[in-house]
């Protein structure tokens, strides 16, 4: 009977870590990935438990620290993520394994609940370690063809919007927008800084100045390798504000011919009331081009969560680091 070992990882595991991802899922990790996923995070470093079989990493979770608003009041959670297991050792249960282990330490750090953004194959093995399910991410869509439709009667203007291809340090100075209501990430300087850092991607953004030369909105997003543009993260205080991000945003695909806009977010949410509105759509079918393939679930909540009906949780591409 194969015997396997259980302990903490740090940063001198990565070159194993790196190792694993590549037999997990056939490809490599760009730059420093694992040190800045793991390592650099400004609200702390993340919780790793791996499986070793004679002395090689065959198995490994993650459980990352982050701030979220909870209808104001600031509260420290963990995101699940990364859990893999090599080839040649899958379906022993490591997996499993990893996950309670990861629970019992988050149980020692006294966060607010842990959550996890996975696929329903996963969802139901959570659900089997006491996880609740709170509902689908979906895709929304718009592509390049009602772009073009809607540009025609959309005004050709600006409105003191700029885009730059490199964030560097245009939000140092930025008063974010936190949400007074539900359940969303915390933004910070520091936390927006190190997301959009991950060197898998690369990231532009569009800022919106006041009258008085101040940044009070903008607009974060990438392009992935299929040439779609993903809307990372919108923030303003004013909805105009933010509708003119969103327009400008649509002009600036069109300009560089990008096949179209995603936006990724949790079902209910404010964000996909107001995808739907901009008249962005998502598939609702099990099969076909961007269907549903994320499930958002939790464990252990020890506050109040949003109300489905009233508030919602707004898990966004934000909470997602594989765009």
């Amino acid at each position: 009977m194969e015997e396997y070992s259980y302990r903490r990882l740090n940063k001198n595991d990565i070159p194993q870590l790196e190792n694993l991802f590549l037999s997990a899922f056939g490809q490599s990790v760009k730059g420093n990935f694992f040190k800045w996923k793991y390592f650099e995070n400004p609200f702390g470093d993340a919780l790793l438990i791996g499986v070793f079989f004679q002395d090689v990493l065959v198995g490994s979770g993650a459980m990352i620290p982050e701030k979220m608003s909870n209808s104001g009041k600031i509260i420290s959670v963990y995101k699940c993520t990364d859990l893999m297991t090599h080839p040649n050792h899958q379906k022993r249960g490591l997996s499993k394994s990893v996950n309670k282990l990861l629970a019992q330490e988050v149980e020692i750090e006294n966060c607010s609940f842990s959550y996890t953004l996975c696929s329903k194959v996963s969802t139901k093995s959570f659900l089997k370690t006491n996880w609740l399910f709170v509902g689908e991410i979906l895709n929304f869509f718009k592509p390049r063809i009602l772009l073009n439709l809607t540009s025609v009667f959309v005004r050709s203007r600006n409105s003191g919007i700029k885009y730059y291809r490199e964030i560097a340090g245009l939000l140092d100075r930025y008063n974010f927008s936190n949400s007074s209501e539900g359940m969303a990430l915390q933004k910070t300087v520091e936390f927006v800084k190190w997301r959009t850092s991950n060197p898998n991607f690369t990231y532009s953004i569009l800022c919106h100045y006041n009258a008085e030369n101040e940044i009070n909105g903008y607009l974060i997003f990438s392009i992935s390798s299929n040439n779609l543009a993903n809307l990372i993260d919108i923030d303003s205080s004013d909805k105009t504000v933010l509708k003119g991000l969103f327009r400008e945003f649509e002009k600036v695909v069109l300009k560089n011919k990008y096949k179209g806009i995603l936006v990724m977010c949790l079902k209910n949410s404010s964000l996909s009331r107001y995808a739907s509105k901009r008249g962005y759509i998502y598939n609702p079918f099990k099969k076909g081009p961007l269907k549903t393939i994320l499930d958002f679930n939790i464990k252990n909540a020890l506050v109040d969560p949003p109300s489905p009906k009233t508030k919602a949780y707004d898990i966004t591409a934000l909470n997602y680091d594989d765009i």
